[in-house]
């Protein structure tokens, strides 16, 4: 694998030689480069899953499940492109973040007995809908009711 820098100027300029170094490294197999990338992203990932879960141990989950899928996709991660690692990871932060808000909220759903789902249901209202007119009227239609409007006048 080479070691050239990512040809994207803004992708370089944020993000250093080392970093690059343990990507690469890590891509090879290395286990302590990727070490050293949880080390130094692990705050603000958790951090960022915190936000969404607002509970501690889901977002430690969050962590260790970003960490992972990020490992697995790694030979995918393309710096190339102009992304900095450190927005691709706390992308697969925030998609499993939500991943786990609806794990939370389908197990939560699925505890209520069915006497609690159906007070439930019946306190959540209704979706109002628009009204709208029956038979939509064309443009052709339209323009027709503005001239005969006009020759009433």
């Amino acid at each position: 694998m080479s070691t050239k820098r990512p040809s994207h100027p803004l992708c370089y300029s944020e993000t250093t030689m080392d970093e690059w170094a343990l990507i690469r490294l890590a891509r090879e197999g290395d286990t302590e480069a990727f070490r050293s990338l949880f080390d130094d992203h692990k705050k603000k990932v958790f951090s960022l899953a915190y936000q969404y879960l607002k509970n501690a141990a889901d977002a430690e989950d969050v962590l260790q499940e970003t960490f992972i899928k990020a490992y697995q996709a790694l030979p995918k991660y393309s710096p190339d492109k102009g992304t900095l690692f450190s927005s691709w990871i706390s992308r697969i932060c925030v998609n499993a973040s939500i991943d786990a808000l609806r794990k939370i909220r389908r197990k939560n759903f699925q505890a209520l007995d069915g006497e609690e789902a159906a007070k439930l249901s019946a306190s959540v209202p209704k979706r109002a809908t628009p009204s709208r007119p029956k038979y939509p009227r064309s443009k052709s239609r339209k323009k027709a009711a503005g001239k005969t409007k006009s020759a009433r006048i």
